[in-house]
């Protein structure tokens, strides 16, 4: 047969084009695909290199050869490299496949089995350094048939793993939202002023909270006056309304000086997990606290990322060998071949 190519779907966050995008080389022989690569200029791709070359002038990426008849080439996924690079691999000579490699499979042909490609393409990615041991762990655990299949509330809980989830943290205007949100990111990603109303819109950042990438929203400040907020404010309370429904967990802030609130009144009536933390807890106690923080002396920070994460993944699903379905392609009758 023809020397063929063929681009595997891309690898990435997000809808549309991926940063990364593989493109597949295949013949008959060793001799042949020796061959059809030095006509690309990837001559001398030793059975096992994994090395940077450039392709046909058009990108510099990672060469692979996984096996004698079959190599890889790993470039940027925009749409304009990858079909610069599809049309001059042709006009080289090589043949199209039938396909694009959209399976774990045909992505990862070094897998041993259905569940090994499908572990490697959820590692590719997943967002959270806590997913990487459990995935990991997750191809011998379906050989050998250990543990339960996990469903339910449990498959959602390690499924944060690979999605991250969505923290809501609401409380009185003033009361150090933007604060705590700066301090568990290490960074400023929120304003921050001693005036109330400081956030009027929802303030969202990807923090990595100990392990656990979630997705954490700071909704503007609301009190029992909000019935007589501005036209701004209601329509910025109405948009808090509809993060807090999609939460996964609700972050409940108050200080020494205020109490605690809750979804109902930001017009949210369905039960969501709620966690009290007590805020700028260097002015004072905070009753009702489950963990008190301070942004100013660093206290309770770290105690609180640990809790959230632990909250929404159970350390028991992480220290317990259960059969994750963390694929669309696994269930518990999956076969591995």
């Amino acid at each position: 047969m023809s020397a063929r190519f063929a681009r595997v779907s891309p690898v990435g966050t997000g809808s549309g084009a991926g940063a990364l995008a593989i493109i597949q080389l295949e013949a008959a022989s060793g001799d042949e695909l020796d061959s059809a690569l030095r006509r690309i200029g990837l001559a001398d791709l030793p059975l096992g290199a994994v090395q940077l070359r450039y392709l046909l002038g058009i990108d510099r990426g990672l060469a692979a050869r996984f096996a004698p008849t079959m190599a890889q080439f790993l470039v940027h996924g925009s749409p304009l490299v990858t079909a610069e690079l599809t049309a001059a691999i042709q006009r080289a000579g090589w043949v199209p496949a039938d396909r694009e490699l959209d399976s774990p499979s045909a992505r990862f042909p070094e897998a041993r089995d259905l569940v090994e490609a499908c572990m490697l393409d959820a590692l590719a990615r997943a967002p959270s350094p806590m997913a990487v041991d459990v995935l990991l762990s997750q191809p011998n655990v379906w050989r050998r048939k250990e543990g339960r299949v996990v469903r339910g509330e449990d498959k959602r809980s390690l499924d944060r793993l690979l999605t991250p989830p969505l923290v809501v943290a609401i409380g009185p205007p003033n009361v150090g939202k933007s604060s705590l949100l700066n301090a568990l990111a290490g960074r400023e990603v929120s304003v921050v002023a001693d005036q109330p109303g400081t956030t009027r819109d929802h303030v969202g950042v990807l923090l990595d909270l100990d392990g656990l990438v979630v997705r954490w929203v700071d909704v503007p400040g609301s009190d029992d006056c909000c019935v007589r907020a501005s036209f701004i404010d209601r329509t910025a309370i109405q948009a808090a309304r509809e993060v807090i429904r999609a939460a996964d967990m609700v972050i409940a802030c108050a200080d020494a000086r205020t109490s605690f609130t809750t979804p109902a009144v930001y017009g949210v009536e369905s039960p969501l997990p709620v966690l009290r933390c007590g805020t700028r807890a260097d002015l004072g106690p905070v009753s009702g606290a489950e963990m008190e923080t301070s942004s100013l002396d660093g206290r309770g920070i770290t105690a609180l990322a640990r809790l959230v994460r632990d909250r929404l993944v159970p350390p028991r699903l992480l220290s317990d060998p259960v059969r994750w379905p963390f694929h669309a392609l696994l269930h518990e009758d999956s076969t591995l071949g």
